[in-house]
């Protein structure tokens, strides 16, 4: 599991560089909020057209060649991006950066979740979530300290040489696996099997939480350090990575409580967490709310993690990626929606309203998950 390991995480840091850049941006390119939005809306429709091609991908092609094409679309990506002198220019480098992405946490996801058995997945499955996390960590940070030394330019430049990187370590590394079916237990016909309902609900919740981090640390969070805290990108971009630091230990306390008590168990509380997290925004932001609401949010988006072992668990093995990737699929819709939705609502209803709409988003989802999720144990 070292390459998808690395590669995700590597591939996290060029992929999350961008969210403290994003007031720089705004002011060098002269565009608002809402356009603003559109950049991450950009990013989540590159995932969006990726998600089921890179599930069936997944399946089907060991993660060497898969893995490098994610190298090659982040330098491309990152070249557009910071040599973008207009909008529709760094939205074009936005897209790319979302299509690498979704091909390596797709394949990642996959390969993590094909790793151990039913009884170990939760916890196999925290490892794909700590490496994801550690790169969405670094990211911010790394994007935040090139930025204040040289600007957002320059710190997409630092992406390019990330995604070349990437592209020769999983061309010359041998990593070869066996497929699916060879390495875990094929889903016996007695085996449980999702029906409709317990499918919808599983769909919703890579939606809600892909829609709120979207929407925060992705996008507002951010513009709210900026203009209603007048925090500096380097301090919003450290403020962002240290946050994410503590979803080390919300992925490992996930992992543990899906193996040990049951997948419903570790579900339904980070969602609750995220969304108690959204609504403490509502009220006039402080240095200390912002900074909780980002602890909070970065403690329980492991819950995503959770979800997905929940796929696993109940499908057929060859068949896992194309599962995986359609759950994905589904998220990438919250990441599209979520900035749109709650880039407008900022912009013209003001803070609150965008914070209380992706809250009840979250406590509905919590509520329905609760209900009728499957939730037994590992």
């Amino acid at each position: 599991m070292l390459l998808p390991g690395g590669v995700v995480l590597a591939v996290g840091v060029a992929s999350f560089m961008r969210a403290p850049l994003l007031p720089e941006i705004g002011k060098d390119l002269r565009i608002g909020a809402a356009d603003l939005a559109l950049i991450t809306t950009a990013f989540a429709v590159g995932r969006l057209i990726m998600d089921l091609p890179a599930g069936r991908l997944a399946d089907k092609l060991p993660p060497g060649p898969a893995l490098a094409g994610t190298g090659l679309g982040v330098a491309i990506s990152a070249v557009i991006l910071g040599t973008a002198h207009s909008l529709a220019q760094a939205l074009v480098g936005v897209f790319f950066l979302g299509v690498a992405s979704s091909l390596t946490n797709t394949t990642g996801m996959t390969l993590f979740a094909t790793s151990a058995p039913a009884a170990r997945r939760g916890v196999a499955m925290a490892g794909f979530s700590m490496a994801l996390m550690t790169g969405q960590t670094l990211g911010p940070a790394v994007g935040g300290l090139i930025a204040g030394i040289g600007g957002w330019r320059a710190a997409q430049a630092v992406a390019a040489v990330i995604g070349i990187g990437v592209m020769i370590v999983c061309l010359t590394v041998r990593a070869g696996r066996q497929r699916p079916a060879e390495t875990r237990e094929q889903a016996a016909d007695g085996e449980p099997v999702l029906s409709r309902t317990q499918a919808a609900v599983l769909a919703a919740v890579p939606f809600a939480v892909f829609f709120t981090l979207g929407a925060l640390p992705q996008t507002l969070l951010p513009l709210i350090g900026s203009a209603d805290l007048s925090l500096s990108p380097a301090t919003i971009g450290l403020a962002l990575g240290a946050g994410g630091i503590i979803r080390f230990g919300g992925s490992a306390v996930a992992g543990a409580i899906s193996d040990r008590v049951s997948r419903k168990a570790a579900l339904v509380p980070s969602l609750l967490i995220m969304a108690g997290a959204v609504a403490l925004l509502a009220a006039e932001p402080t240095l200390a709310t912002w900074l909780v609401a980002i602890a909070l949010l970065s403690l329980a988006s492991s819950g995503i993690a959770v979800a997905a072992t929940i796929i696993a668990d109940n499908v057929p093995a060859a068949t896992v990626g194309r599962r995986l990737g359609a759950f994905r699929f589904t998220g990438d819709f919250g990441l599209l929606a979520g900035p749109a939705v709650t880039g407008l609502l900022y912009q013209h209803n003001g803070r609150p309203s965008a914070m209380l709409v992706t809250a009840a988003l979250l406590a509905a989802v919590a509520l329905a998950t609760a209900v009728l999720a499957p939730g037994a144990r590992g």
